[in-house]
């Protein structure tokens, strides 16, 4: 998960807010299905305090939600976000092969650097900590094809709509199933990176090291609350089977 941190106290310098900017937020998190009070009760009750408005609002919305500093200004978890490249491989020998780091899942990406080695290494490593924050699913799954290869009904994508949908491992051009992995993780990895290492858990028998996965499989979105501050919205779970 993404840094999650204590949300200081509004007792004496109360974090007023415009209405619009309160209204944004309830709008923000209703656009994602979640049923919630109307913003006239949610501003009532909390006197124009915005951080009021988003604890009331993660309240509402029970498990997956969660108040963080603004990613802008947190430390920056991967030292080439400038660059256009969505990965990049670090090879290392202690691991007995080479260190993949995501920025972002891209599957083609990815199968084009395996298919320039001269030798495809036995071991790897899939850094996943600093993976960009998204509620999107689709390079997950190509991802994962590459070390899986296809898998009907793999996991289940419960909307925060209520909508459920079943979604299949696409077969890929080219396979590695034969390379030991490893998924590296910690307690700031995005709810997308998570899903990415459960379903490479459960498929791939890739080896979780440096977190825990957790007992529920969130994607998020991200609502801002005010400056400093956003919301992590759940906008779906991801379910593996039993």
């Amino acid at each position: 998960m993404i840094l999650l941190a204590t949300v200081p106290f509004m007792g004496a310098g109360r974090a007023h807010a415009d209405p619009i900017d309160i209204n944004t937020l309830v709008s923000g998190v209703r656009a994602l299905g979640h049923e919630i009070p109307e913003f006239a009760q949610i501003s009532t009750s909390c006197d124009g305090d915005a951080m009021c408005a988003a604890r009331f609002l993660k309240d509402s919305i029970g498990p997956g939600a969660a108040i963080i500093p603004a990613l802008d200004t947190q430390p920056i978890r991967t030292e080439w976000r400038d660059r256009k490249a969505p990965l990049r491989v670090v090879p290392d020998t202690s691991v007995g092969g080479g260190v993949i780091q995501f920025y972002q899942f891209d599957a083609q990406f990815l199968s084009n650097i395996f298919n320039r080695l001269a030798v495809i290494p036995k071991k790897v490593i899939l850094d996943v900590r600093g993976v960009q924050l998204s509620d999107e699913m689709g390079e997950i799954r190509r991802t994962v094809s590459l070390f899986t290869g296809k898998l009907f009904r793999a996991f289940r994508l419960v909307h925060s709509t209520g909508r459920e949908v079943d979604w299949q491992i696409p077969k890929p051009k080219t396979q590695w199933s034969d390379v030991e992995i490893k998924i590296r993780l910690d307690d700031r990895t995005p709810g997308n990176g998570l899903a990415f290492a459960a379903i490479m858990a459960r498929y791939a028998n890739a080896e979780i090291v440096g977190g825990k996965l957790p007992e529920q499989l969130f994607l998020h979105r991200l609502v801002p609350i005010m400056h400093g501050w956003d919301m992590l919205v759940p906008s779906g779970e991801v379910v593996l089977p039993q």
